[in-house]
């Protein structure tokens, strides 16, 4: 391993070995040296995971003590990519800015290279470590590299704006998506066609997100156009894909009054993020369905799927799908003339998204706690949670909140 350095790590701790002897070697012995890296890269494959793991840490030092770091950062990247499989982003993390420094010190071109490469897998880490805004920082940093110097594949720049697109969306950043998503389409991204239709997909999404219903179906068409001409494949790229276009026809017809069409959209959502591996949008399908079902008037198969929901956001983590999965519990519950449950759920969510600091959301929960404090006769309780849900709203702009807050005022007003 040490005499040629053919040896290149892959993802998952695979390693693959160049097909080409080095110049010096031809004939027999270049033929026995390709023979002799094969059998070290089968041995490195069998290892179990410990000892391979503990190998490729070995092999990051030996390279780097001979001060080449071109040969390090491979299996720095594989051991890396180690700490993320046993979902350690913050190790993770580590290896990755070590391995940036290391990356400046290369040559223009390769330096440019390795840092797209790490930035983006920088931004992966951050995801997975429920840093929304570092992973959109991250990627947006990989972005800005590849549009400088020499250009990288279509595919890498692509797999990059999607992940970047995904990114800005979940910090609700919906016009910026159609900006980026525009980007693309200039730079004629298209040429990979599954990440292209994923990129109108997230500008469906970002369409409904502003109540821009029709616009949206028409993106979708596009996308499901440009999905019909991308090769056939069952990988979790095409997974995510197909999961964000249903998602968003579900927000399409739930838009336009259809919640009980948007039920069998939803329910494709979690079948292909089952396959996707993605938990976070299993939990979103899951939440939604909850939300159809309560709109199609089938309060019993909507507090299933709100239950459902929650259990699998409270074992992730998601603090902002248990805070809205409470709202959707205690809508319920006030629409089954149950307020005490009502107010349990609505004071629980309010808690989680006062810990996050959104204030559109709190704006929603304080809303609905004045409602089921309105059924209950604290009058006095629920103007002050009316009150304080239309000044967050206008404070953020989200006028539909507020208008809902200031209708449920009046009708507390009118009962005065």
């Amino acid at each position: 391993l040490e005499g040629g350095g053919w040896l290149r790590a892959a993802v998952g701790g695979r390693c693959t070995w160049a097909v080409s002897p080095p110049d010096d070697v031809s004939g027999e012995a270049g033929q026995g040296t390709r023979a002799l890296h094969r059998r070290a890269a089968e041995a490195y494959e069998a290892l179990p995971v410990e000892p391979r793991r503990r190998t490729c840490v070995e092999l990051s030092r030996h390279w780097l003590s001979a001060d080449m770091p071109e040969r390090a950062l491979p299996h720095l990247l594989e051991l890396a990519g180690w700490h993320r499989a046993a979902l350690e982003p913050d190790s993770a993390l580590g290896v990755y800015r070590f391995a940036l420094g290391l990356a400046l010190r290369l040559e223009a071109d390769t330096s440019r290279e390795w840092q797209r490469l790490l930035w983006e897998q920088m931004g992966d880490a951050h995801r997975l470590a429920g840093a929304p805004e570092e992973a959109a920082s991250a990627w947006r940093s990989a972005r800005a590299l590849d549009l400088e110097g020499a250009p990288s594949q279509a595919v890498d720049r692509a797999r990059r704006l999607h992940k970047l697109v995904s990114g800005v969306f979940a910090l609700g950043h919906h016009e910026e998506v159609l900006s980026l998503a525009d980007e693309g389409a200039r730079e004629r991204l298209e040429e990979v066609p599954t990440l292209a239709a994923g990129l109108d997909a997230f500008a469906a999404l970002s369409l409904c997100a502003l109540g821009r219903f029709e616009q949206a179906r028409e993106r979708l068409g596009i996308a499901r156009e440009r999905l019909r001409l991308a090769p056939a494949e069952g990988g979790p790229v095409r997974a995510s894909v197909e999961t964000a276009l249903h998602r968003a026809m579900g927000n399409v017809l739930m838009g336009l009054g259809h919640p009980e069409q948007a039920t069998s959209e939803y329910a494709a959502v979690l079948r292909w993020s089952e396959r996707a591996g993605d938990t976070g949008e299993h939990a979103t399908a899951l939440l939604s369905l909850g939300d159809a079902h309560a709109r199609a008037g089938d309060r019993e198969r909507a507090a299933h799927f709100f239950q459902l929901a929650l259990d699998l956001e409270s074992r992730t983590g998601d603090r902002w799908g248990m805070a809205y999965t409470h709202h959707g519990l205690a809508l319920l519950h006030i629409q089954a003339d149950a307020p005490e449950l009502a107010k349990e759920d609505a004071v629980r969510g309010l808690q989680l998204a006062a810990r996050m600091g959104d204030r559109k959301l709190q704006s929603l929960l304080r809303c609905t706690l004045g409602r089921a404090q309105l059924r209950l006769g604290e009058l006095e309780e629920a103007g002050r949670q009316l009150q304080l849900a239309a000044q967050e709203a206008a404070a953020v702009g989200a006028r539909s909140e507020q208008l809902q807050a200031e209708a449920v005022l009046r009708a507390l007003d009118a009962r005065r």
